[in-house]
């Protein structure tokens, strides 16, 4: 004998769990679509309350305030290359305000200075004096500065003019630099 016989059909007791099942699907399927529903209308509604343009203007306030800086930046780099440039070109360049204040003070006090001109290689002086003895003094201060190499190498007088008018005597000298 068989112990496996079952007495009930078999396609009722199917169909009932195929029934319960899609059942549940279905129940499980219309909750779904009804929490996605509203998920998706609370959504709305709060992205509707909580509005994004402040959060856009502090964005493009941000973004306008990040050009003003780039602007800012790239005009302190210009600068401060213009400095490092300048800085250099003043460490290159000769030291003039010395060299100036060495031929003034060789200068007696009643010589008066008509032009001075002073560059790298030459030294172009005219003055003017109403005494020939302060001009003979400005001579001999020039001509020892020449011979003690002391900014100058050599002195050549342009010349020796007198004004009767003003009864001044004027001369012109020019050196080589050092």
């Amino acid at each position: 004998m068989k112990s496996d016989i079952n007495l009930l059909l078999k396609t009722k007791t199917e169909v009932a769990k195929k029934l319960k099942l899609s059942g549940l699907l279905k129940i499980i399927s219309i909750t779904s679509v009804v929490v996605i529903v509203l998920l998706a209308l609370s959504l709305y509604i709060l992205s509707r309350l909580l509005s994004l343009e402040p959060i856009k203007e502090k964005q493009n306030a941000v973004i306008s305030n990040i050009n003003l800086l780039k602007n800012k930046q790239a005009k302190l780099i210009i600068v401060r290359n213009k400095l490092d440039n300048a800085a250099q070109i003043i460490t290159k360049r000769p030291k003039f305000d010395s060299d100036i204040r060495t031929v003034i003070a060789k200068v007696p006090s009643e010589v008066s200075s008509q032009s001075l001109n002073l560059d790298k290689q030459k030294l172009t002086f005219n003055v003017a004096s109403n005494s020939l003895k302060q001009i003979n003094d400005f001579i001999n201060n020039f001509t020892e500065m020449a011979r003690s190499k002391n900014l100058i190498q050599d002195l050549t007088l342009g010349g020796v003019n007198f004004d009767p008018k003003s009864g001044s005597y004027s001369i012109n000298i020019e050196g080589s630099m050092l």
